[in-house]
């Protein structure tokens, strides 16, 4: 059976930048914050053995209530928006965490940069479990620990690294499918493996080609089956709708990036 995506809107009495918008089924879970245009922050948590996600609950300080999925795909897409439009050529990049199992790529703005900030993103691979996370803000916290604890790198490394999480995180339908070659690719580029992922070892304009090949390919695949196809159940036919809407709304987003 089909697993079904659920959103929700999460508030926070303890801190407005922990109010997010949650999208979530059995086997993974993606999580914005709301006020996206001051700080994008993105997580994704991906189930691969053992139990299923938590469905998001009530607590003391936390709040959780249904909300359209629209709502969540336009603050998602926003925030990867913004990130993937800033100017960071002359910014300070480093790679602060270094392990199989653990990734994380620092990038800091320095004196006299034309946009000042921070993007942080990182990459925790466990055995059952997989968390992506993406921040980005105006704020430079974090700087002078990167400067003491990691180690440079160049401006060009660090767009290997990013290119392919936006173009991973902008296709909700390829997380299930994708995640085991952008660890691949990770490790690669850190230098914990000697061969790249296929998926994304390819210039950008090539990888959003081959993304949206893939994208309408399926769609047609959809469609056709959604005229032609008169076996299939209401609940199949219902989660079919809802795949094609979300191939279509990837679409969409990849155009942010072209």
């Amino acid at each position: 059976m089909a697993k079904q995506d659920n959103y929700y809107y999460i508030s926070s009495e303890m801190d407005r930048y922990k109010t997010s918008f949650f999208k979530w089924n059995e086997r993974y879970s993606s999580e914005v914050v709301e006020n996206y245009e001051l700080v994008q922050a993105i997580d994704i948590c991906l189930i691969k053995l053992g139990e299923k996600l938590d469905k998001p609950k009530n607590e003391s300080f936390r709040k959780v209530k249904p909300v359209l999925k629209e709502i969540f795909n336009d603050h998602y897409a926003g925030a990867l928006s913004i990130v993937a439009k800033k100017v960071v050529t002359d910014w300070e990049f480093y790679l602060t965490h270094n392990k199989v199992n653990w990734i994380k790529v620092e990038a800091y703005s320095s004196l006299g940069a034309q946009v000042k900030g921070c993007i942080q993103f990182e990459l925790v691979n466990s055995g059952e479990q997989l968390e992506v996370s993406l921040f980005s803000s105006k704020q430079l916290r974090g700087r002078p620990m990167a400067r003491k604890k990691g180690s440079p790198i160049s401006h060009e490394l660090f767009m290997q690294f990013l290119n392919p999480l936006l173009k991973f995180l902008s296709d909700h339908n390829s997380i299930l499918i994708y995640y085991e070659e952008l660890c691949d690719k990770f490790l690669y580029l850190a230098g914990k493996r000697e061969n790249s992922a296929n998926l994304f070892d390819v210039s950008p304009e090539k990888s959003f080609d081959q993304i949206i090949s893939q994208l309408m390919q399926r769609k047609e695949v959809i469609e056709k089956r959604l005229i032609e196809n008169d076996d299939d159940t209401k609940d199949e036919r219902l989660h079919l709708r809802g795949e094609l809407a979300g191939i279509e709304y990837s679409l969409r987003t990849i155009n942010i990036y072209q």
